[in-house]
């Protein structure tokens, strides 16, 4: 009150409103434990994404050799064709985001899990197709010899020693041959140049620091 006994007037304070959650600083949005990275950088830790990597490619080599390959062949291999349809649409999926965005990071790990799984996919194939009909391949007995053909094929080092003999296998083979140059031709410059992308960007930070 002043000498004259009257209150002064009330001061309205505009109160400040925060997004975040409630911080024992007035005014002030109490910090996350999230980190602001790159625009499409995974905060992940390097060390801990490749882990997870082998191990992801570890349980599907696993499932390939324990899969019991029992029921329809037709069934069997609609089954292998819908997950190869799985690989294309992750890497078609990749693929718009880089030309979208020329700085856009992409999943290499995502990229090199979907390559994995197209060739287990495709050596099943081999495998189920010659066990169902056999004489289609050539010294293709086991699984090991499906997954060894089908690495052979998709690195276009071809030793002769499988080879497709019947009309479906030679099928067969040709769709992984275009699905090389196809998918793993665009993945693979996708792959480069992430890679050293971000082998860069490493060494810029290093470089900044004091």
């Amino acid at each position: 009150m002043d000498a004259e006994g009257v209150p002064p007037p009330a001061v309205h304070r505009p109160q400040l409103r925060s997004h975040g959650p409630a911080s024992p600083t007035w005014g002030r949005a109490a910090p996350t434990l999230t980190h602001v990275t790159e625009a499409g950088a995974d905060p992940t830790p390097r060390r801990a994404r490749l882990g997870l990597l082998a191990l992801e490619v570890v349980a599907l080599v696993a499932v390939y050799f324990l899969l019991p390959l029992e029921g329809s062949i037709g069934l069997r291999l609609a089954a292998y064709a819908a997950g190869l349809a799985l690989v294309i649409l992750v890497v078609a999926r990749q693929l718009r985001r880089h030309l979208r965005s020329r700085d856009a990071d992409i999943r290499v790990d995502s990229l090199a899990l979907a390559i994995v799984l197209a060739i287990l996919l495709f050596a099943l194939t081999y495998y189920t197709v010659d066990t169902a009909e056999p004489g289609e391949f050539s010294g293709l007995k086991t699984r090991v010899d499906a997954l060894y053909f089908s690495l052979t094929v998709a690195t276009t080092t071809g030793f002769g020693d499988v080879s497709g003999q019947g009309q479906l296998a030679r099928v067969l083979v040709s769709v992984q041959l275009v699905f090389n140059i196809v998918i793993l031709a665009t993945a693979a410059p996708l792959l480069t140049r992430t890679i050293r992308s971000r082998k860069i960007g490493q060494a810029q930070q290093l470089g900044s620091q004091p």
